[in-house]
Order: structure tokens, then C-alpha cells, then sequence
């Protein structure tokens, strides 16, 4: 769900302004993470471990950013964390540079699983919002756009219907595995190439609980047969998602 607020959000951050604020001194909004704060719940009381994760973001994440903003927003959002629907991506002719064709199939699960799972975390959206702390601080929604007075479940509904979308950590078209209809063996190396390896997401055999850069680093290290673990003395460099992105200085945090 989005919501309009009256200022202090992200906004502005790419204007003129920001831009020189970071450029110059790598402070301001720019150097955001863009979801400030997150968290993690159960859909349901008997599962052994969270299903969802609830995002906060003083960011406008309308239409996938293909639609600019006309106001300050806040974006209080849900995200499934072990969805029992799945996707599929086949070829789309034999032609090896041709784009695949990738099927997500969101909520398709038969039970509707995901889609109950999904509900229930927009429900602590909702909840979250409404809270005395944050009602006061919050205009009115803007997404899903709904005349006055429509129940709540009923926007909730085409919150769900309308806004879903991707958060871009797609994982496991190229399976590790020790089984034959695996992509590649535990070791990363593509099975019948030889000296090819594969390290991101796609290896993954099943899903993690949360963001997967810090896999995909991972997997990156064990990728290399020359990868010598870092001395002692090796340096830590923290940056920001923005500082990643442009190519910001490297802020030395600690010592291993």
C-alpha cells in the first residue's frame, strides 16, 4: 500500500540539489538504502519460522517506477518470502540469442497458499499504518486507488491484484545439485562444460529467507579455485546500496 506524506521522503533525491550533496559530500538522501526498515512475521501461528517480510520505504515505488510521482510517498509493503507457486522460463525458438520466455505465475499455487499468505501480511500493513504513531504522520492512500469508503478487505484485495510485482531476486534456473537433472554440481562447475562455473541466484536449490546478495557474495567467493581467504588484516569496506551503484569511496569499518 501507498500513502502520501508531507515531506522528508526520497522524493526529491535525484534532483539537482541531492545530487551535489552526494557528489560533493557522499551525505543526503542519496546515500539511502531506500527501505529504511523491515521486518519479519508469520502468516500464520503454526509455522516454525516467518513467511513474510514487511518493508518500509519513503520512496515512490509506483509502477515499478515507470510512472513518476507527483507527491511525497510512503510505501508500506509485504513480501512473500517461500512462495509455493512457481514460475517457468522455456525458449522461445532455437535461435541462441533469442529472449526467453519467462512465466512468473504469481499466486498460482492450487490451495492459494501465497495468495492467503500475502493478504494476511497487507493486513499487518494496514495495521502498521494505522498505528497512532504513523496514522498522524501519513496522508491519505494513493495506491490502490479506491473511492471513499471502500471496505478495507476489499482494498486490500486490489492492493494485491493490482500492485504485485517482483522485488528482482529471482533464483534456481540453474539448480546445484548432485542429481542428473541438475544444472551444476555442489562445486558450481556446469555439468558436461568444462571450466565453466555459474555463481548468482540462479544455483540456488531452494529459496533463503531474505535478500540474497549476501549469497550471491558467497557463492561468488567459492566460484574462484584460486580464492584465498582475506588475512587478518584484511580491511572491511562498507558502502551504501547507492555508493555500490555509483562507484562511491569505501568506508573502512573494521578489521578481520
Amino acid at each position: 500500500m501507498r500513502v502520501q506524506f508531507d515531506g522528508g521522503s526520497l522524493f526529491a533525491a535525484d534532483k539537482i540539489p541531492g545530487l551535489v550533496n552526494y557528489l560533493l559530500r557522499w551525505k543526503g538522501m542519496l546515500t539511502s538504502n531506500v527501505e529504511e526498515a523491515y521486518g519479519f512475521a508469520r502468516s500464520r501461528p503454526d509455522l516454525p519460522l516467518p513467511d513474510l517480510e514487511i518493508l518500509f520505504a519513503p520512496a515512490p515505488f509506483f509502477e515499478e517506477r515507470l510512472v513518476a510521482p507527483t507527491a511525497h510517498p510512503v510505501v508500506i509493503g509485504v513480501v512473500l518470502l517461500e512462495p509455493v507457486s512457481r514460475g517457468q522460463i522455456t525458449l522461445r525458438s532455437a535461435d541462441p540469442a533469442g529472449k526467453p520466455v519467462i512465466d512468473p505465475r504469481y499466486l498460482s499455487d492450487s490451495d492459494g497458499i501465497d495468495r492467503n499468505a500475502m493478504l494476511d501480511g497487507l493486513r499487518i500493513c494496514a495495521a502498521l499504518a494505522s498505528a497512532p504513531s504513523l496514522r498522524s504522520q501519513l496522508g491519505p492512500i494513493v495506491r490502490p486507488v479506491v473511492p471513499p469508503g471502500t471496505p478495507d478487505e476489499e482494498m486490500l484485495t486490489r492492493a494485491l491484484e493490482e500492485l504485485g510485482q517482483t522485488i528482482y531476486h529471482p533464483f534456481g534456473p540453474c539448480r546445484m545439485g548432485r542429481d542428473a537433472a541438475s544444472v551444476v554440481i555442489p562445486d558450481l562447475e556446469v555439468r558436461g562444460v568444462d571450466e565453466l562455473r555459474i555463481a548468482d541466484a540462479s544455483v540456488m536449490p531452494a529459496i533463503i529467507r531474505g535478500h540474497t546478495l549476501g549469497t550471491d557474495r558467497r557463492e561468488g567467493r567459492r566460484s574462484d579455485p584460486q580464492h584465498v581467504v582475506p588475512s587478518r588484516r584484511t580491511a572491511r569496506c562498507r558502502r551504501t546500496a547507492m555508493q555500490a551503484k555509483i562507484g562511491g569511496p569505501c568506508e573502512e569499518v573494521s578489521r578481520i
